[in-house]
């Protein structure tokens, strides 16, 4: 059993061609030209990567005499999409938040909602200071009050969350509901997935900095003691060479005395330098074991201060996962919607403290979980709601709450017959345009520095196969790929993107995360342990699908991928909904944009067999689509995989829980991403 820690289209535009006008003022653009990605030294694969660019201001032209100049324009696009058009970036300065605040903070203030919202994105991911998240309230209100989606759902995340502001659950699903557009006949229906509130981590935020200044000092301590056993192992190279080449003329001397090569050596000095030499490299060989066993010993205490540092980040987390929760537009508490009569219903979910769970209630009452934090509790419900409260508490004392009503069906807003499981859930679709597809599948095994892996390749072809036979996808596969292939594919597919064009990436390979930093890497096959240089971070691929005008983009990663926000914001199917509601429901989702994640875990390394030839991920993948014959959202496909795949795991001893979510700050808009059998 093997275990692996298992954007993008930018128009690029030339030269600024001056238009003259004899009448009426005239917008005098940039030309288009197109840049082959495979001219592109690898060199220069960094180039490819999204930056906050300010172009210079278009000239305009007003009669035939008046010639002005606009202000310049901030926009996130390509280092070399800017520099062709003659923009300003700071290349890849990630770790200071005023430069990208110069880029957007003029068109916010003067009221543009997209800049209003990538500002208030900046003060919530912090750029290397302490996030400020009431600061980001304050400007994604401006944008959210203009009816900007990615504002209300960033809004929403907050509220969720408790950052900045008083936890409030509703107030989250209501801002989740605004971004969907959904109309006021049809109520927003999600899962829940729920962690610890600001407020109470607030408490903890001392041991945080104190861990993290000594996470800092052991990191510190852990360097320099590498850099010492560099020295030392390189000083006991060149003496070994040294004793080679004396002990060669003590050779010499014993079997040849009239050798040239020793007829001005002195015999005795040859053994003195030999003995002298023999000290110094046992000496040295001593200093290197005891470096070595510092090595070791910083490198374990860091681990133990970074898993520190991360249980006393995160509380524990309630994931809701059947039966969904609905908001109504004219009413205010979640609450569940029972189909037909029942005297119970079913609660099912999970449920994860890092810092270890103590207790899990169900109103009042202790409730157990299996080893993966899964729960299922059936709840009496009778003629009217039924209030319920799901508590988490973990051994730090920090407690997640999810509070909701059950309400029976003759107290639902709009009853209706319940829908058989055998029933599409669409089985009108009308005249919906669905658009293209289009999948870049990436399969990595051959690593040249990294334990080679055993079926990421085969998965992935067979994953390409079944894209492009049963579901239409014009495909794209690269095997055994380094981080210049893979960025140049994405730069092209990002290029020919359209508003009607939807885009799988689909990654099976090594990957690693910094978990102080929850930065997830994908490792391309010449990526170097320890060493990010070829390394290809999930912010860098985030940055890349924000850019990309595709109208629904989801990333399915046999690996991990940080930088998911809650599931909460995706809008699920209300199986109660009349047949018209229904197709009404699934035309909004496909006009909105969605920007998600499907990854095979969490946070733990996750298998690479146990599917047979396949990983246990890609095998519950495949069949999920093999089997399917009506449209079906990504939501339903997680939900198909889930449960199969963290049964499969236990059975051999890992523990791993596929994870599905929106991307944050990708652009995500409560659309849903919907795979079309091509029958």
């Amino acid at each position: 059993m093997a275990l692996s820690s298992r954007p993008f289209g930018f128009g690029v535009v030339g030269a600024l061609a001056l238009i003259l006008s004899a009448c009426a003022s005239e917008l005098i653009e940039p030309a288009s030209v197109s840049i082959d990605p495979a001219t592109i030294s690898p060199h220069d694969t960094d180039k490819l990567l999204v930056v906050d660019c300010v172009l210079p201001g278009r000239v305009r032209k007003l009669g035939q005499s008046l010639t002005y100049l606009e202000p310049r324009r901030p926009t996130k696009t390509s280092a070399l999409d800017c520099e062709i058009r003659g923009g300003d970036y700071v290349a890849y300065d990630r770790a200071d938040y005023r430069t990208a605040l110069n880029v957007w903070l003029e068109g916010a203030e003067a009221g543009d909602p997209e800049a209003q919202t990538y500002v208030g994105e900046i003060y919530e991911k912090g750029f290397g200071v302490e996030p400020n998240y009431v600061l980001a309230l304050e400007w994604y209100y401006k944008a959210a009050d203009q009816g900007y989606s990615r504002a209300q759902i960033n809004l929403g995340y907050l509220y969720e969350k408790g950052l900045g502001v008083e936890q409030d659950l509703t107030e989250a699903l209501n801002w989740y509901r605004k971004s969907s557009g959904l109309t006021e006949d049809i109520d927003f229906a999600s899962s829940i997935d729920l962690g610890s509130q600001d407020k109470e981590l607030e408490k903890l935020r001392e041991d945080v900095t104190r861990l993290q200044h000594e996470a800092d000092d052991a990191r510190t301590k852990l360097s320099d003691a590498q850099s010492k056993l560099s020295g030392v192992q390189k000083d006991k190279q060149a003496l070994e060479k040294e004793l080679q080449r004396l002990q060669r003329l003590k050779t010499i001397f014993d079997e040849d005395p009239s050798s040239p090569e020793i007829s001005n050596l002195d015999r005795e000095q040859v053994e003195r330098q030999l003995q002298d030499r023999q000290l110094e490299l046992n000496e040295r060989s001593d200093e290197a074991d005891v470096l070595v066993q510092q090595t070791e010993d910083y490198r374990g205490e860091l681990d133990e201060l970074e898993s520190a540092q991360q249980e006393a980040k995160i509380g524990p987390r309630i994931e809701l996962i059947e039966p969904a929760l609905t908001v109504a537009a004219t009413r205010g508490t979640p609450a569940v919607r029972l189909r037909s009569p029942a005297e119970q219903t079913e609660i099912v979910g999970r449920v994860s403290a890092p810092a270890g769970l103590l207790t899990f209630n169900v109103n009042d009452q202790f409730e157990e979980v299996d080893q993966s934090g899964s729960f299922r509790v059936w709840v009496p419900v009778g003629n009217k709601e039924t209030p319920v409260s799901l508590v988490a508490i973990d051994n730090k004392g920090r407690r997640t709450v999810i509070d909701f009503v059950i309400t029976p069906p003759q107290l639902a807003s709009a009853p209706a017959e319940p829908t058989p499981e055998s029933t599409p859930i669409f089985p009108e679709t009308g005249d919906i345009d669905f658009g293209s597809y289009h999948a870049l599948v990436i399969g990595n095994d051959d690593y040249t520095r990294l334990p080679r892996l055993q079926t990421a390749s085969k998965d992935a072809r067979m994953v390409e196969a079944t894209l492009r036979e049963k579901y239409n996808f014009q495909t794209t596969l690269l095997l055994n790929a380094d981080r210049h292939s893979i960025l140049s594919a994405l730069y092209q597919l990002g290029e020919r993107m359209t508003e009607q064009d939807n885009l799988l990436i689909y990654y099976a390979g090594h990957g690693d995360l910094d978990r102080i930093n929850d930065r997830g890497y994908w490792l391309p096959v010449n990526a170097e342990p320890g060493n990010a240089a070829n390394w290809i971070s999930n912010i860098s691929i985030t940055d890349l699908i924000n850019t990309m005008t595709a109208r629904h983009i989801m990333v399915i990663a046999d690996s991990c991928y940080s930088g998911a926000m809650s599931r909460s914001a995706v809008p699920r199917v209300d199986v109660n909904m009349p047949p018209e509601l229904r197709e009404k429901w699934l035309r909004l989702m496909t006009k909105n944009k969605s920007r998600t994640v499907l990854t095979s875990g969490g946070l733990q390394p996750v298998l690479d067999e146990g599917g047979g030839t396949n990983s246990v991920f890609a095998q519950a993948f495949l069949t999920a689509l093999r089997e399917n014959d009506q449209i079906i959202e990504g939501y339903s496909v997680f939900r198909q995989i889930s449960q199969t795949v963290t049964e499969k795991a236990a059975q051999l001893g890992i523990e791993q829980v596929p994870e599905y979510a929106p991307i944050k700050h990708a652009g995500h808009e409560t659309g849903q991403f919907f795979f079309v059998p091509a029958a």
